[in-house]
């Protein structure tokens, strides 16, 4: 169960316009990728992005544009309530909750948010929110070091954040 969201050709195309922009500044600063898995860096940065438009796009908010900005990178969108959230997106409907341990430097958002899928349909399957993510027992080694890792039946869906539009996309 989720909500589905539809990106225009306008929004996909600016995803894989920005998401290519974040991976040219993060490789040029020297940023380390924190994806977990095999998949091309640039295309993770795409989808990310895409994602990040369908989450902002339930949620009546702008996604921060800012690049490289080391700092602030957790934090994709900040929703009217004041609520910072990180969206984390994974192309497959069965995909979980995957966050690698961020630098204590770094800003930790309220929540993590996961959308599903590769576009221009995604799924938002739900939310969690970080001081219960960030726990030792959410810890396992996926192959690519240590990652918080939380089912998707673990994640919780709170319709009444997600304006009317998204409400009437729901899906099973």
């Amino acid at each position: 169960m989720g909500i589905e969201v539809i990106l225009s050709s306008a929004e996909m195309r600016l995803g894989e316009i920005y998401g290519q922009a974040r991976y040219d500044t993060n490789r040029k600063r020297g940023y380390s990728d924190q994806r977990v898995g095999n998949q091309d860096n640039a295309h993770t940065d795409i989808l990310g992005m895409r994602g990040e438009l369908g989450f902002c796009n339930l949620a009546n908010c702008y996604p921060d544009l800012t690049l490289g900005d080391e700092e602030y990178d957790q934090i994709d969108c900040t929703l009217a309530n004041g609520l910072t959230v990180d969206v984390k997106t994974a192309p497959r409907l069965t995909d979980n909750l995957l966050v690698r341990p961020c630098k204590a430097s770094k800003k930790v958002p309220h929540l993590y948010a996961l959308m599903l899928g590769e576009g221009p349909a995604f799924l938002l399957a739900g939310l969690y929110w970080s001081d219960e993510l960030f726990r030792e027992s959410n810890l396992r080694d996926m192959g690519h070091g240590p990652t918080y890792f939380i089912g998707k039946e673990r994640l919780w869906l709170d319709h009444h954040f997600v304006p009317a539009i998204g409400r009437k996309n729901e899906s099973a």
